[in-house]
């Protein structure tokens, strides 16, 4: 069997996934909400080279990403563009341009989990 190329369409049938858990919070930068700050899940360690999902905030500073339920979250970090997320420092702290917390269960399927995130810059 071959990849599909890109554009074409496919009959894949129903592709049902297993419900999920909801991550949402509020990033503040001076603290003000922010728009357009970058979201980082990542669930490997806190390098550069692990696994991620990224989000941007909407206008108000908010952000909501659908995880598996259950997932440890290793580093949920907010940064502004061009401000990296850290990949040293344990626990949760903030920097120029970032903040980040570690080790975020994530619930059960269909819960909500709220997290906010504050950083100067």
């Amino acid at each position: 069997m071959t990849a599909p190329a890109a554009g074409q369409e496919t009959s894949l049938g129903t592709i049902r996934l297993p419900p999920g858990a909801i991550l949402t919070g509020l990033v503040t930068r001076n603290g003000q909400p922010t728009a357009d700050a970058v979201v980082q899940v990542r669930v490997g360690g806190t390098g550069p080279r692990h696994h991620f999902v990224l989000t941007r905030t909407r206008r108000d500073g908010s952000y909501q990403l659908s995880l598996p339920a259950a997932l440890t979250v290793k580093r949920l970090c907010a940064h502004a563009p061009r401000h990296p997320c850290p990949g040293s420092g344990r626990g949760s702290g903030q920097g120029p341009g970032y903040a980040f917390a570690d080790d975020l269960v994530m619930g059960k399927p269909g819960s909500t989990a709220t997290r906010n995130l504050g950083f100067e810059l």
